[in-house]
């Protein structure tokens, strides 16, 4: 607990045309993957910048993928920076306090 670890592979899959085609689907019906680590849900956090405040919003779980506009092609966010927030209760004990999913670049 508390060890940062960076670039880990958690899986590989190789996915047929038909897996490609939902997907596609189910990136244009704008699908999320909802995550849970001991039972906290994983948001994506968003900053919207305003001259007088910036605003944090918070969407559960992270959306599967994005079209690129000027292409028409579809992205899948198969890379993740995941960061759990954890607090110290006593030694060597760790209470999860949020739980952040964003789709790397």
């Amino acid at each position: 607990m508390n060890i940062q670890q960076k670039c880990m592979v958690l899986c590989t899959m190789y996915n047929t045309e038909n897996d490609v085609e939902m997907f596609q689907i189910m990136v244009d019906n704008k699908y999320r993957a909802i995550w849970e680590v001991d039972n906290l849900l994983g948001v994506t956090e968003y900053v919207y910048e305003d001259t007088s405040n910036d605003k944090h919003y918070f969407l559960r779980g992270y959306y599967i993928g994005d079209v690129i506009p000027e292409s028409n092609k579809y992205v899948l966010h198969n890379f993740l920076n995941i960061t759990v927030f954890v607090y110290l209760v006593e030694d060597n004990v760790y209470q999860i306090i949020k739980f952040t999913i964003n789709p790397g670049k």
